[in-house]
């Protein structure tokens, strides 16, 4: 297993610059806040067999910066 560093990118609060997708993501943040306070002392682990290449790999990126941008550890 090796660990991989995830870059910079975008984080929740900037898919709100778009126009179309303003109150999807104040309805998500809504939704989030209760599941996202009880997981503040949880660390969440992402494992695939691949680190680059396929659709999970290609994936894993975006999604874990949407996620620690909600303040959790993963």
């Amino acid at each position: 297993m090796q660990k991989i560093k995830i870059k910079e990118g975008a984080k929740i609060d900037d898919y709100k610059a778009y126009g179309s997708l303003t109150n999807r993501v104040d309805e998500f943040l809504q939704e989030t806040k209760p599941l996202v306070s009880g997981m503040k002392n949880c660390t969440i682990w992402m494992i695939n067999s691949t680190a680059t290449g396929g659709g999970v790999a290609e994936m894993l990126p975006s999604q874990i910066r949407i996620i620690r941008s909600l303040g959790v550890k993963i």
